[in-house]
């Protein structure tokens, strides 16, 4: 569990006071106004009435697809998010002057799922169209996002020189959100410097970001409590680590005080805290705002989630520096078995279903241990049947299982070797040596290179709404000569060249990011659904992705191989 996001606080006013950019006149927006306002506080109804507003067909489909991604992203749900941030951006209808506001949100987005490639990858094209139209705010957004990337692979000091270039230029905007991203600047760059153990310099950041915070308010208008609480309780909290470190002891224990009694500790993580509690000792309050926490996730169902697990491990960390093992290993072995659970549903896709999932699974198991109870006739005889029969099913399950992880072990090999030759697939067609090749041929080749290098080179096979259509009329191409260019120049189909390289794509995503969900490098490598990942995976390569990635990781932990 993160604490309050800071990059959903560069979404806040947009959320609030979103406007439509160079829509038709005639559209009435007051639909899509109920939307973002519904948004943060009633998700349900937010959801209903963007599905109206989708049945109006008023929109274009590229702002309605920017407005369920602003939905997905205000819920946590960033993958969905980016799917709805990519179709808008991939839209050739889209305004052109919104451009840069999808770079924007899918920067946030892969900042909120660790994926710094992806996250570079979109601010560099942001740091170029910003460049081109000279927009120094857009600048701004993209030098942040690249120095905080570099600072994270180790290169500090270029890391720490952008993000500051990036801050001055904000400082001097009139940018509509300059409130909520210089806050967001300024809270990250505490952290960063805090954590070098910079900290003279990381308290002259504080004390601008305390400024800003009273100086200023917020620019939606619309008061935002528990998200103003956490921006004085992440205030707090860098003063009593930063005044603790500089010696400053009775003024850390004052702004200590100041964090504590701000309150709402069952809305917050406690990662700015933790190095003064550390610091101090003071476990017990750390095990204190667990308790209320864990309550507050109780009340709102949310049992079976990260949240959840990252109380969990806060507290059994907190009873391990006291020295109470019991309560620590009863603590560690509540996180294992959270993070099985929600591992285990991950896998099954029915993240969304959490908590009835398992209200209903242990109905179920409820109702088969009261039928053997009432059937059990003979303990001593049910005993030694039970027994007989686990030992059997353990001994088949245990043959079958290596018969079946030595399969997998072998395929997934396989599959990484196939994936390393393929290097043909997707490059461009090298010129036949043969005398007798006809100017057609060298038409056609021609044609087919404009079609490779806009379905590869460009990555246009990421987009799940990608067409042959679009691309015949993208590319000015007589459809008649389409489908027969594939045939000659790749000796495939289009839409089996297309599954290739997803697939390819996504087997290079599962190697690179083992945590990501099925569902996510579904998304991720422009599948439409799950089901159809599932199925031309498995077609390909006989095993599904779970399987792979898990076969793969056997390998690698055995013997250390790059599979």
């Amino acid at each position: 569990m993160k604490k309050f996001p800071y990059s959903l606080l560069l979404l806040v006013t947009l959320v609030l006071t979103a406007t439509p950019v160079a829509l038709a006149a005639e559209v009435d927006d007051s639909l899509e106004k109920q939307v973002y306002e519904c948004t943060l506080t009633d998700l349900p109804k937010a959801q209903r009435l963007m599905a109206e507003l989708r049945k109006r067909g008023e929109m274009p489909a590229f702002r309605l697809n920017c407005i369920e991604g602003d939905l997905f992203f205000n819920s946590g749900k960033y993958f969905e998010a980016i799917t709805f941030y990519k179709r808008a951006y991939y839209d050739k209808k889209r305004d052109e002057s919104y451009m840069m506001e999808l770079l924007r949100r899918l920067i946030m987005c892969y900042d909120n799922v660790h994926n710094a490639t992806s996250q570079l990858y979109y601010a560099r094209k942001l740091l170029d169209m910003s460049t081109e139209r000279n927009d120094s705010v857009m600048r701004s957004i993209a030098l942040f996002c690249m120095g905080n990337v570099a600072y994270d692979k180790g290169r500090q000091d270029e890391g720490l020189r952008q993000m500051d270039e990036a801050t001055r230029i904000m400082e001097r905007s009139s940018y509509r959100s300059r409130y909520d991203q210089l806050y967001y600047y300024y809270a990250t760059l505490v952290e960063k410097l805090q954590e070098s153990s910079r900290n003279e310099l990381a308290m002259s950041v504080l004390v601008k970001l305390d400024k800003l915070v009273k100086d200023d308010a917020d620019q939606t208008g619309v008061p935002i409590e528990t998200l103003e609480n956490s921006r004085m309780k992440d205030i707090y909290a860098h003063y009593a680590v930063l005044l603790q470190r500089l010696g400053r002891d009775d003024e850390a224990a004052a702004y200590y005080k100041k964090f504590v009694d701000a309150g709402e500790e069952q809305y917050y993580d406690y990662s700015c805290i933790m190095p003064y509690i550390n610091a101090k000792g003071l476990y017990d309050d750390i095990i204190r705002f667990s308790d209320l926490r864990r309550n507050f996730l109780k009340s709102v169902g949310d049992t079976m989630g990260y949240d959840m697990i990252s109380v969990s491990q806060t507290e059994a960390e907190a009873y391990m520096a006291k020295g109470d093992y019991r309560h620590a290993a009863e603590a560690y072995r509540l996180v294992g078995k959270l993070t099985e659970r929600v591992k285990s549903i991950e896998e099954r896709g029915a993240m969304d279903e959490l908590s009835s999932n398992y209200e209903i699974h242990d109905r179920e198991l409820e109702m088969e241990r009261t039928t053997w109870r009432i059937h059990m006739t003979s303990v001593v005889i049910i005993a030694l049947v039970i027994i007989f029969f686990v030992v059997y099913i353990v001994y088949r399950s245990h043959v079958n299982n290596r018969l079946i992880v030595e399969k997998n072990k072998a395929m997934a090999k396989t599959i990484g070797d196939l994936i390393h030759r393929q290097a043909a697939l997707g490059m461009p067609v090298e010129k036949s040596a043969s005398t007798d090749e006809t100017a057609q041929m060298e038409q056609d080749r021609a044609l087919f290179e404009r079609v490779r290098h806009e379905i590869v080179d460009e990555k246009a096979y990421l987009d799940a709404d990608l067409s042959r259509d679009k691309l015949l009329e993208k590319l000015c191409i007589p459809k008649n000569s389409f489908s027969n260019l594939f045939k000659t120049f790749v000796g495939t189909s289009y839409s089996k060249f297309i599954s290739d390289l997803r697939l390819e794509h996504a087997v290079r995503l599962i190697n690179q990011y083992p945590n990501y969900t099925v569902e996510a490098i579904a998304a991720e490598s422009g599948f439409s659904s799950v089901r159809t990942f599932y199925n031309l995976f498995a077609q390909k390569f006989g095993m599904t992705p779970t399987e792979y990635r898990t076969a793969r990781q056997q390998n690698v932990d055995e013997m250390g191989e790059s599979v």
